[in-house]
């Protein structure tokens, strides 16, 4: 079968981009099928050679993922985002081949705002990550549109999203006409053969930005070595500085992040919790996948799957001092949620893996 993966946010390596077009791409050719990947046109040379020689790379799309709707006008920024990037987007989808199946792994309102412009034969499946307000105050009204438009132009879709939350989101946008699947996970995790039983080393992990807490993570990191605990920090942010810290190890890009977080006792996510009321975690489903215990924000997608197995502790505020606290408290219980950490990285491959994962995407398609 031919295949398209289209990904306008695919440009450097490292973050879910990369984690997830490179997976569901190895398996789509392993599985013998014909696979083109159309990435950002300012994708670097390192992403490029993360990808099996028998993946088509092809620099496609000019519009930025990722852009602040206000730099584009201060007023009417979030219709530009919406409706001219669609416009762009639809007319750089002239250059893709003809396939039977338009993938999107990072599916936004535009991109499927531009499809129902463009009105391809092939059917169109895709994942959302965000949640409808993501970037945009009207955003929720954007998904609504670009559905209604995707429905008039005849496109067959196949939509699907990784938590439960966002699915109840989805569905009530969508409408009864099409349901939003629940979607399984493409990480595999490194699964331990044991449970964990002492509580040593600390691992902080993701892109060091606003709503992951970052502003916390330095405070936090000195505050742990203080305490006796080995601190393992994906330090992509560089915020430490050059100098060497005793019971400190940073990592910067490597190729095989969940093989990090396993070499961790416990796993934090000083995420903000509103940024992730319903937005999920890979750090997380690493973690889970490899047995590794995780403290989480309260009221958060990452919190209903964490507590859901019992494998963590959420924390209130997003305090240092709250931070702290789960993390005692996870010292404390630390051999129960190993424990349950270790269950669920045991039954993390009934239901997930990128082989699930490409089956649900391509239902109806591949039998």
């Amino acid at each position: 079968m031919l295949i398209n993966i289209l990904d306008p946010g695919l440009s450097i390596v490292g973050g879910h981009h990369l984690e997830w077009d490179q997976s569901i791409a190895a398996e789509l050719v392993a599985q013998e099928h014909d696979v083109t990947l159309y990435s950002h046109v300012g994708i670097v040379p390192e992403a490029r050679a993360a990808f099996d020689h028998r993946v088509r790379l092809e620099p496609l799309f000019r519009n930025y993922a990722y852009l602040n709707p206000l730099q584009l006008d201060a007023v009417a920024g979030e219709l530009f985002g919406f409706i001219d990037v669609a416009i762009l987007l639809a007319e750089d989808l002239r250059a893709v081949r003809k396939a039977d199946l338009w993938l999107w792994p990072s599916l936004f309102h535009a991109q499927l705002y531009a499809c129902a412009l463009f009105k391809p034969a092939a059917f169109v499946s895709g994942c959302i990550h965000t949640e409808p307000e993501f970037m945009s105050s009207q955003g929720a009204a954007c998904w609504r549109y670009a559905f209604i438009k995707a429905g008039q132009a005849g496109l067959r879709l196949n939509i699907g999203v990784p938590g439960p939350i966002l699915q109840q989101e989805y569905d009530a946008l969508f409408g009864s006409s099409q349901s939003v699947q629940l979607l399984p996970l493409p990480n595999p995790g490194h699964p331990c053969a044991a449970p964990r039983t002492a509580l040593k080393t600390i691992g902080f992990f993701g892109h060091q930005r606003q709503e992951k807490g970052a502003a916390s993570v330095p405070a936090l990191v000195s505050a742990l070595l203080n305490d006796g605990y080995q601190v393992l920090l994906h330090d992509s942010g560089n915020a430490f500085g050059p100098e060497q810290i005793p019971g400190l190890t940073r990592i910067g890009y490597v190729a095989d992040l969940a093989a990090e977080i396993a070499r961790c006792d416990l796993a934090v996510v000083p995420y903000d919790a509103k940024s992730y009321r319903s937005r999920e975690s890979g750090i997380v489903w690493d973690a889970l996948a490899s047995g590794v215990p995780v403290v989480v924000p309260y009221g958060t997608a990452p919190a209903l799957r964490v507590l859901a197995s019992g494998a963590g502790k959420v924390f209130h505020f997003p305090t240092v001092e709250s931070i702290r606290q789960a993390i005692g408290e996870a010292s404390i219980d630390y051999r129960q949620i190993a424990a349950a950490a270790f269950r669920a990285s045991q039954q993390w491959g009934q239901t997930h893996g990128t082989a699930k994962l490409v089956q649900a995407l391509t239902k109806n398609l591949i039998q």
